[in-house]
């Protein structure tokens, strides 16, 4: 059970997320690619800590996830070469199997496919997610995601932690050094 200036904490920070996220959905503060605040916190607090225990769908689990893009076939061998996951089919769409068993889906979109814009622009396509891969020698990393048809963003953030990448059909992705 929480203490009732943990509460208070707790609840002044949801507020404080409320409100930083309102500006940011309303154009009157620039998005920082890396918030302290990002959504998925904000979605986290104010869904899950409606009260004083954290709730959750029991026997909830991702079953897979699913990424756009215009030639399916070439993301998935792409990440396939990054990674070394094991290349598969999934409900006729070119996929992986990584080592837990997550199935990353490769779909193709029924509208012309927009790659994201990185960083973020107003009016912009948005990149909706990225993957954070956790290396042991980033700079090796790094040349070997160029030399299989990765780009390396112009716009860096990560200094010596971490390299922001595009992949061939333009999702952003970053190699990040181990700690």
């Amino acid at each position: 059970m929480r203490s009732a200036d943990q509460k208070t904490r707790l609840n002044d920070g949801v507020e404080r997320m409320i409100v930083d996220a309102e500006r940011m959905i309303d154009g009157t503060e620039r998005i920082n690619p890396f918030p302290t605040n990002c959504a998925a916190r904000l979605i986290f607090h104010t869904r899950f800590f409606k009260s004083e225990e954290i709730f959750m769908i029991p026997n909830f689990t991702i079953g897979d996830l699913m990424i756009d893009c215009a030639n399916a076939g070439r993301a998935r061998d792409f990440y396939a070469s990054l990674t070394g996951y094991e290349t598969t089919v999934s409900y006729g769409c070119p996929a992986l199997k990584t080592d837990n068993g997550l199935i990353i889906l490769f779909a193709e979109t029924a509208i012309p496919y927009v790659p994201p814009v990185w960083p973020e622009e107003p009016g912009e396509q948005q990149k909706q997610m990225h993957f954070n891969f956790q290396v042991d020698d980033l700079p090796s990393a790094v040349e070997e995601a160029l030399r299989l048809g990765a780009a390396k963003a112009a716009a860096q953030f990560g200094g010596a932690h971490f390299v922001t990448m595009l992949d061939p059909e333009g999702h952003p992705f970053c190699l990040c050094a181990k700690e």
